[in-house]
């Protein structure tokens, strides 16, 4: 066992390989030293390629001494630039005097919020200062070359260059001069007699505005005068403005504005609109008086000048118009008043017009003409100065156009819409000005289409087309903009394919897709790899909803043309015979099997003519579980080969009572009362198969099928929804004896016996007295035994049925009933029809509170007839559900007048809650077909903790509030950490509907004949609708 070491103990065992490694290392760098190995290396030692300017004149001084951590933090062989400071800040550290410049009220860019190497290199440029250039030249990196370098430059600048007037880091002065700009100038421009004397007499010096008439930089003539000089200053009239006061000051001789009426008679126009800088009669507000290097005198460049007053935000957005852009404000307006608003020089409509006659907005005799652009008026959809989108549109595209389009944006709303339309790609397929079609469209619709759409008109290589996709006639059948139906189609699809082809809908035998308008389950609309646009060749195709034929799969024997082609024998959209076959089935047999061949005839009797055999009798069309396609179950003789047992040679027919040679004869049995027909006169063929079946007992086909051969099922229920369950399910024999009965209509049991095998709790005496016709057995008194149109199979509405027994115009019933009027009561409302421990039958499930402490007066008064309508009656006690009504999405019953009673007993119930009926029966009869669904799937939803509908629906209302996903319903029951991992929720999309996919994309949230309720055949066509790829690949 090892024992942990003392702690020093531990120490000198972790330090003695340490020292051992340092006195190794220590040993070894004199050889590493000698071959440049861990010696010290200097940044030079990488960055060779700096040593040359190091030796600079002009170099940085850390950088010419090599003290490159003056700056920069070391980064061996990592790579990257470090600098111990920010670039300002590490400057500053050693250029104080620069540090104590940023007090100053005018500050060089660069120094605020800039950075120094905006000017100077940081490790030398080979100009002075470590600037990027010698005198000016440094500058022109920002300033415009071109304003200082005229044919006349000022001769400071020529040859001192900028610092010679200004200050390179800050100063108290505008525009960073190195002093006042008077003083500045009369450093040079000696003041005194021969200065006013140049100007006309005027102490210019005392005046101090030198640069309001002379460029400090250059000009194009000897004197430096700015481009635009105002008349009296070019002639050196300045009286004509100006006159000196005792003081020897220069004075305007007039107001601002009426001075500059007395030469600009447009002060004297009076405009419509005018400008308030003009209005004011502040013309200085944008002119210079004396000279400036703008047109017009203006101050400052147009864009500049406007911005003083006009927020920029308006002309600085992504596109903007080139006026705007080149600070060309008075293109589009007049600068000091005009007749159209905004100042526009012409009306709108004319003035854009005057720049934009393209012939894309200018329409051509008979082209369409956008309204706006019509109207000429251009700002409905564009900007005038600059926009976020592209075209100067004042909104995205398509929030544009729909901000007049209301039907397509209605459209847009719809169920689905076009993709294009959705995403605001308007001008996909719209010109936004003129055209020569119709709604402005750039081209024809179909070339519009197949522009995205490309492959949809052409066939594959020995493929088809559908004629409208290839014509171009998309529109035949699709909306342009969207649409409630799938595909944005017009019509029902079987509205549209049926309005061109004659599909045979109307055939005695349709195929189901054809009768349901389903085209698209077997036909691609636009295009296919095969003929008559089939979605996949046969078989494949059929395999999406056949795949049980189709599949050869645990069969003993298989029919080629089911592997092969199934409309060798199927006509492909239904036909007159049952199977929609091409010919009858022994005429269709006979065309690829020799009925006088040799095998056929040994096989058959040898019948010398088979036209009268029926093939299908005993063998499978598709494929067979047993040899020779024969039905899974044999008739003995049959399965022995031993025909003569029922046929002499060389015949089909039977002797009479031959079946009676080896079964007992039913009609025969003790007590037998009653035999069925076919029994009775031998025709046992009529139910069953002589030699071969599928069905128990050689039954043809299901019991049902088979009884529905002789009876009418309309005559045996007027409501399927309403029917008895073992009549609607086609189970026939669970009643009824199929040869002979002790008992009428050829019931297995006596009649009230029957129905308590199945009803038993109607039988249980433990439950109380019984009503007298259940006591007797006779449930027909009040039940039809195969459907009615009353719920319950009754023979009749109640109270009607009732009182065809009991007196309601007696003493004990009147005082029974609180001396009540009964002519509509329902009875069963409060009495158990069957069975019940408490008096009169009163119900014992559940108990309305006012009616079992008899105080009617709460809901009546001395009638059936309630003291308020439904809903107000009821909610004064379920104030709570009131709430949720209000709030949520209403369930349509509670907006009738039997808002509550619809669904509730209101007095007494045999169901939790007062419910009148189980809850399927009781929702099945608003919700019939979801009911018969539920009820007749083979794998239904199982029941949930609040019963099989209530635990997915709300009975009363369902929430407005935004709902979770289906899936989370679902979750609630199921665990989906058991589910197969099948990508599900927001970011997967159903390709057949657009949408989010979910649990109900798979599966039915009632049942269905597949296990999991799947809305179809997980090995075929549920998978391959999705899947496609899968099919049309094998």
């Amino acid at each position: 066992m090892h024992r942990l070491l003392p702690a020093h103990g531990r120490a000198q065992k972790l330090l003695a390989p340490l020292a051992l490694a340092l006195t190794l290392f220590a040993a070894a760098q004199p050889a590493l030293a000698a071959r440049g190995g861990l010696g010290s290396k200097s940044c030079l030692d990488c960055h060779d390629n700096l040593k040359s300017e190091t030796r600079r004149s002009d170099a940085h001084a850390p950088f010419a001494k090599a003290d490159c951590e003056a700056c920069h933090k070391p980064h061996g062989i990592m790579g990257g630039l470090v600098l111990k400071a920010e670039i300002n800040s590490l400057c500053l550290e050693c250029h104080e005097d620069v540090a104590a410049q940023r007090e100053l009220p005018v500050l060089h860019g660069p120094l605020d919020g800039g950075k120094c190497t905006d000017c100077h290199d940081p490790h030398g440029s080979g100009a002075p200062m470590l600037l990027p250039g010698k005198g000016a030249e440094g500058c022109y990196a920002c300033h415009d070359r071109a304003a200082f370098t005229r044919p006349v430059v000022h001769e400071p600048l020529r040859k001192r260059g900028c610092n010679a007037c200004h200050a390179s880091h800050g100063s108290a002065e505008p525009g960073l001069l190195a002093k006042p700009a008077t003083a500045l100038c009369l450093d040079c421009h000696a003041g005194g007699a021969k200065l006013t004397t140049a100007h006309a007499g005027v102490d210019v010096a005392a005046a101090g505005a030198c640069v309001d008439c002379h460029d400090p930089h250059s000009a194009d003539t000897t004197s430096l005068l700015r481009r635009s000089i105002h008349a009296p200053v070019a002639d050196m009239d300045c009286a004509s403005c100006h006159t000196v006061d005792a003081a020897g000051q220069v004075t305007l001789t007039e107001t601002p504005a009426a001075t500059c009426a007395m030469c600009h008679d447009e002060a004297e126009r009076k405009p419509a609109v005018e400008h308030p800088a003009f209005s004011d009669g502040d013309c200085i507000d944008c002119h210079s008086p004396h000279g400036s290097n703008e047109p017009g005198l203006l101050k400052a460049p147009q864009a500049q000048l406007c911005f003083t007053c006009h927020e920029a935000g308006d002309f600085k957005r992504a596109d903007g118009h080139p006026p705007a852009v080149k600070g060309q404000c008075s293109a589009c307006h007049d600068a000091h008043g005009a007749a159209e608003p905004q100042l526009l020089r012409q009306p709108q409509r004319e003035l854009c017009r005057s720049c934009h006659q393209e012939a894309s907005i200018t329409p051509a005799a008979g082209q369409h003409e956008h309204t706006p652009a019509a109207k000429r008026d251009c700002t409905v959809c564009h900007a005038p100065h600059s926009a976020a989108q592209p075209g100067l549109l004042r909104e995205p595209a398509g929030e544009l156009c729909l901000s007049c389009h209301l039907k397509v944006k209605l459209l847009n709303a719809s169920e689905h819409p076009h993709g294009v339309v959705a995403a605001g790609d308007c001008l996909s397929c719209h010109e936004p000005h003129v055209a020569a079609r119709a709604d402005l469209l750039k081209d024809a619709p179909g070339t519009l289409c197949l522009g995205c759409h490309e492959d949809f008109g052409r066939a594959p290589q020995g493929g088809s087309v559908h004629p409208p996709a290839e014509a171009g006639d998309c529109l035949d059948c699709h909306l342009p903009h969207g649409g409630e139906r799938k595909g944005m189609l017009t019509e029902t699809p079987e509205a549209l394919c049926l309005g061109c082809h004659d599909a045979g809908a109307d055939l005695p035998h349709p195929h189901a897709p054809v009768a349901e308008g389903r085209c698209a389950e077997c036909h691609d609309a636009h295009r296919s790899p095969a003929k008559h646009l089939l979605a996949a060749p046969s078989p494949l195709l059929c395999t999406g909803c056949h795949a049980d034929v189709v599949s050869a799969e645990g069969a003993t024997s298989v029919h080629p043309p089911s592997q092969d082609d199934c409309l060798v024998c199927h006509e492909p959209h239904g036909g007159q015979r049952a199977g929609f076959l091409v010919e009858p089935a022994t005429a269709l047999c006979f065309q690829c099997h020799d009925g006088q061949g040799a095998g056929f005839r040994g096989a058959h009797l040898a019948l010398d003519d088979p036209s009268g055999v029926d093939c299908l009798g005993c063998h499978e069309p598709h494929r067979g579980l047993q040899t020779a396609l024969l039905h899974a179950n044999e008739h003995p003789p049959f399965a022995d080969r031993d025909c003569g047992v029922c046929h002499s040679q060389g015949s089909t027919s039977v002797a009479a009572g031959v079946c009676l040679d080896c079964h007992d004869d039913p009609a025969a049995g003790p007590n037998v009362k009653v035999v069925h027909a076919p029994v009775e006169a031998g025709e046992c063929q009529d139910c069953h198969n002589p030699h071969a079946a599928n069905g128990e007992h050689l039954f043809r086909g299901p019991v049902g099928e088979t009884c529905l051969g002789c009876h009418d099922e309309g005559a045996l229920y007027p409501d399927r929804a309403l029917a008895h369950a073992p009549v609607r399910d086609g189970q026939c024999e669970r009643c009824h004896d199929g040869h002979a009965s002790a008992q009428p209509a050829l019931l297995r049991k006596a009649p009230g016996t029957l129905c308590l095998s199945c009803h038993p709790a109607i039988g249980d005496a433990s439950r109380g007295k019984a009503h007298a016709p259940v006591a007797d057995g006779n449930c027909a008194a009040c039940h039809d035994s195969h459907g009615s149109g009353q719920p319950s199979m009754l023979v009749d509405a109640v109270p009607g049925l009732c009182f065809a027994c009991h007196d309601t115009g007696g003493k004990a019933m009147s005082s029974a009933h609180g001396g009540f009027d009964l002519t509509d009561v329902n009875c069963t409302s409060c009495h158990d029809p069957h069975r019940s421990r408490g008096a009169g039958l009163e119900r014992e499930g559940s108990v309305h509170p006012p009616y079992a402490e008899r105080s009617c007066g709460d809901c009546h008064a001395g009638s059936p007839a309630v003291i308020a309508p439904q809903r107000e009656l009821c909610f004064t006690c379920h104030a709570g559900l009131e709430q949720d009504v209000l709030e949520g999405k209403v369930h349509p019953v509670l907006n009738t007048d039997a808002a509550c009673t619809s669904c509730h007993l209101p007095h007494a119930a045999g169901q939790q809650h007062l419910l009148a009926a189980d809850q399927v029966e009781l929702c099945a009869r608003c919700h019939a077909a979801e009911a018969e669904h539920l009820t007749a799937a083979e794998h239904r939803h199982p029941e949930g903790p609040r019963g099989l509908c209530a635990s997915c629906h709300d009975p009363h209302a369902e929430s407005t509030a935004p709902r979770s996903p289906t899936q989370e319903l679902c979750s609630k029951c199921h665990d989906f950490t058991k589910h197969v991992s099948h990508p599900v929720g927001a970011g997967v999309t159903d390709p057949r509907t657009g949408k989010e996919l979910g649990c109900l994309s798979c599966h039915d949230p009632h049942g269905s004949s597949f296990k999991y309720f799947l809305t179809g055949d997980p090995g075929g066509r549920l998978c391959v609708q999705c899947h496609t790829d899968k099919i049309r690949s094998r």
